[in-house]
């Protein structure tokens, strides 16, 4: 009996198939899952396909991907759907995959489609180097590669700009220029080669870290007491930063080391570098820091000006190195001598000049003193803001304690060689000169260099003669100079 009922089956079964459609036992082709996204507004996944290319679909299966597995979602008896939206997606807290099949009339269910992942996006405040660090996993889809990923980001509540792109190898990416104490909003887009595109999950990031200066510039840098260089700093007042490292470099092959530390909330502080020597070139950077020590801000290099020189009979060679640090361009130098306690331009130059020649003559009678000091100031834009204080080393010269007496003179008033005195090429502390005729009938008496003899006596001219002169000197370094001699007065008509 047992034998008859399975033949009868095993006939009627066959019949079926033999009776039966060739669609009715071939599934569909799958449909090709073209793209999922991240809708944040509303908390769900957005899923979207091509549709299966086989006769007969009646619809589509959405499923996700868990662990190589298919978990049906949802069926959607529409042959012309091609998106379905997920709101119970775990994407907002994981990389959601998703796979797609295609189901006929005869409930036949094709083999799954390619899977595609969301993109999921972690970001983290790195305080130490004062960054936002970007992680996200990769978008693959099948349709269109990806052709770049871009970090996009909401201050407050505002529009989404990009903060960051990359390229479409990436999984990661930095930020540096983001506001402290502000609250973000941050989301990934994959864009691809059709100009279609994919957003990951939401993150929500709080900067609460010590707001660093906007800008640090070396304002001033000077010589000052023990021959040391004085650095002026000054900074954006609103920094919650207070600890600022200075670093200098010896140029030209120096490497950066620290010269000191400074805490300062004042917007301004001045540093003494006592192991500095003015007459050596350096570069100086201000590096605000953190709260790990690490610079936050660097301020631009900054370097002090060296003033070389040398003497060659009356002309002065001075050379010097280009000053920066300012914000704005060197306008010029001044070249200033020390004239008592103050110095004084005896000449500007453009900004473009690192060399003078400087003939002595032209301020021999200003110089009072044992020395003739000169020093290089630039000038611009913050000219005679005390904090923009910036001068080269001086360089110092004996001043030139020889004079000069000429032998004859022709005070004939034709305007060359008319009067007669000492050539002294400074300004001496004292000054005394006589001139007599030879019975010793004193003619001329002068207490000051600039002051000459013309010739005469009481108004009147003296005959050509030969007359004797008396000088006493006391140079700028206290030295006495005192001399005798003879000249002779004649005329040339």
């Amino acid at each position: 009996m047992t034998r008859i009922v399975l033949s009868i089956l095993l006939t009627l079964f066959t019949k079926w198939i033999i009776a039966s459609p060739p669609n009715s036992i071939l599934p569909p082709l799958p449909p090709v899952l073209k793209n999922v996204t991240v809708d944040n507004s509303a908390s769900a996944v957005i899923v979207n396909w091509l549709p299966s290319p086989s006769p007969g679909v009646a619809g589509y299966v959405v499923y996700r991907f868990r662990n190589n597995e298919g978990y049906a979602i949802d069926t959607i008896r529409n042959p012309a759907a091609t998106s379905f939206t997920d709101f119970e997606s775990g994407a907002l807290v994981f990389s959601e995959a998703y796979v797609v099949a295609a189901i006929d009339n005869e409930d036949n269910i094709s083999p799954l489609s390619n899977s595609l992942s969301t993109i999921f996006l972690s970001a983290t405040l790195d305080t130490c180097n004062n960054l936002i660090k970007f992680d996200w996993t990769g978008f693959n889809p099948q349709v269109s590669p990806v052709s770049e990923y871009e970090i996009l980001g909401s201050d407050e509540g505002g529009d989404f700009v990009m903060v960051v792109s990359a390229g479409s190898q990436s999984l990661s990416s930095e930020w540096h220029d983001f506001k402290t104490g502000a609250s973000y909003r941050f989301i990934v887009r994959a864009r691809m080669d059709d100009n279609s595109s994919s957003e990951s999950n939401m993150v929500f990031l709080d900067t609460d870290i010590p707001r660093p200066p906007d800008w640090i510039i070396t304002a001033g840098i000077h010589p000052a007491d023990h021959n040391r260089l004085n650095l002026s700093v000054i900074f954006d007042n609103q920094s919650e930063i207070t600890i600022f490292r200075i670093s200098r470099k010896e140029l030209p092959d120096g490497e950066f080391l620290t010269a000191g530390i400074v805490n300062s909330g004042e917007g301004y502080f001045s540093f003494t570098d006592n192991s500095s020597d003015p007459a050596k070139r350096y570069l100086y950077i201000v590096d605000a820091l953190n709260s790990c020590g690490n610079p936050a801000l660097s301020s631009s290099p900054a370097s002090n000006i060296v003033l070389e020189g040398s003497v060659s009979g009356y002309l002065i060679n001075l050379k010097w190195n280009h000053f920066t640090g300012w914000d704005e361009e060197v306008t010029g130098y001044d070249i200033r001598y020390r004239k008592g306690s103050v110095y004084e331009t005896i000449r500007s130059l453009p900004g473009i000049d690192t060399a003078y020649i400087l003939d002595y003559s032209t301020i021999m009678y200003e110089v009072n003193e044992a020395e003739t000091c000169f020093r290089i100031v630039p000038y611009g834009e913050f000219s005679g803001n005390p904090e923009y204080a910036v001068w080269s080393n001086d360089f110092c010269m004996a001043t030139p304690s020889q004079l000069f007496i000429p032998n004859a003179f022709t005070p004939d008033g034709n305007g060359v060689n008319d009067t007669f005195g000492a050539v002294i090429p400074y300004t001496p502390q004292s000054f005394g000169f006589r001139i007599s005729d030879r019975t010793g009938r004193l003619l001329f008496v002068s207490d000051r260099h600039e002051k000459w003899w013309d010739g005469t006596f009481r108004g009147e001219k003296l005959p050509p003669d030969v007359y004797l002169w008396h000088l006493i000197v006391r140079t700028p370094s206290g030295d006495t100079i005192e001399k005798r001699g003879t000249v002779l007065l004649f005329y040339n008509n």
